[in-house]
């Protein structure tokens, strides 16, 4: 990490400003050992020692800038990623972060939007299961600003939810919620106040023909849209690929 920092005036920047790096995680066997932290039973009822990999890759410059590893049954992808994004923003450096759904979560969105340099391209889900404000979206291409009201509070959210049609209610260890819930809003963590807006932008384009089980994408982001408009967007969250 420390050669790589020495290099980073040399690295390929996007628009000559934003490194663009991804995140993502993947499992991997050991040697089985029964006294190791990382014994993981799957659903057949076999245990094996596997630890789970997160990885920041730099894409431009096809580099590995960090690595989190975990016992597979503990893994937090989420964790690791704040984790991860927090020791990229130290560089003093602008950079573009793109996630997968697995990532979308209130509290790594407002981690994002308050973390210096970081500017996020996160893909979330359209339908089922979305965000509330996104499933409510009409089947065409949307590029407008959001700002979901979230609360860490049981009773605020008892109180309120009748009145507030898009409040949102994070899970936390504290307390005891109803247990079908969006996967958006089954944060364990909340890093904030107890009654937060979260804000980003959300781009939603067609990637299929109309019909296609996957016909639209939805993007959420904190990129500037005169410098990043819904055509660019598309060009960005490709680069993943």
């Amino acid at each position: 990490m420390a050669e790589l920092s020495q290099a980073s005036d040399a690295l390929q920047l996007l628009d000559d400003r934003y490194l663009v790096v991804a995140l993502d995680g993947s499992d991997f066997d050991q040697p089985f050992n029964p006294k190791s932290e990382n014994i993981f039973q799957g659903k057949d009822g076999r245990r094996s020692c596997q630890i789970h990999v997160n990885a920041l890759y730099d894409f431009l410059n096809k580099l590995y800038l960090d690595l989190v590893f975990q016992p597979r049954q503990k893994m937090n992808e989420r964790d690791a990623a704040l984790a991860m994004l927090k020791n990229l923003a130290q560089r003093e450096k602008d950079f573009i972060v793109l996630m997968d759904r697995g990532y979308s979560s209130f509290n790594l969105i407002e981690n994002c939007n308050r973390l210096k340099h970081c500017h996020y391209v996160i893909r979330t889900k359209a339908g089922y299961g979305a965000i509330k404000e996104i499933a409510g979206m009409s089947e065409q291409e949307y590029d407008i600003d959001l700002s979901c009201r979230v609360t860490s509070s049981h009773h605020y959210y008892v109180t309120h939810k009748d009145r507030e049609k898009f409040l949102h209610l994070i899970l936390h260890k504290k307390h005891h919620y109803k247990a079908i819930r969006s996967k958006n809003t089954k944060d364990w963590r909340w890093d904030f106040e107890g009654l937060c807006n979260v804000k980003f932008r959300v781009c939603k384009f067609r990637i299929n023909p109309p019909g296609s089980a996957d016909e639209w994408e939805v993007l959420i982001t904190n990129l500037d849209r005169d410098e990043f408009p819904l055509a660019r967007m598309k060009e960005i969250y490709h680069l993943r690929w």
